[in-house]
């Protein structure tokens, strides 16, 4: 029976693809100069949607697919910030979360204690 990824296995997977895609324009693998611009666009598009969750490639931003499939893949985010700057990075992850509707959950604290936790 398979095991289900952890998070940071699954965040780590998600980052090698997305290094995989934003790797490929430097093996050109199609001689037409128009059709491989249009495939490293798609590659980049791939990449974005991978670490952002914007729309990906061919949907358009009318597409609703997106934010679900960010929706399932995270329960919340964390991210750890320095108490001091607490404030404006409330703003920016008000934003992100009444536009990708993930939660974020702030981790603030002194410098010294942010690098223990993240060690």
């Amino acid at each position: 029976m398979v095991q289900p990824l952890s998070h940071t296995e699954a965040a780590s997977a998600v980052d090698t693809l997305a290094a995989v895609f934003r790797t490929m324009p430097a093996f050109p693998v199609i001689g037409d100069p128009a059709q491989a611009t249009a495939l490293y666009r798609d590659y980049d598009g791939w990449s974005r949607h991978l670490l952002t969750g914007t729309p990906p490639p061919g949907l358009g931003e009318a597409g609703v697919f997106p934010g679900l499939l960010m929706a399932a893949m995270f329960i919340f985010l964390v991210v750890y910030v320095a108490a001091g700057v607490r404030p404006p990075v409330e703003g920016i992850t008000n934003q992100f979360q009444e536009e990708l509707g993930i939660e974020v959950r702030l981790d603030a604290k002194s410098s010294g204690a942010l690098l223990a936790t993240i060690q």
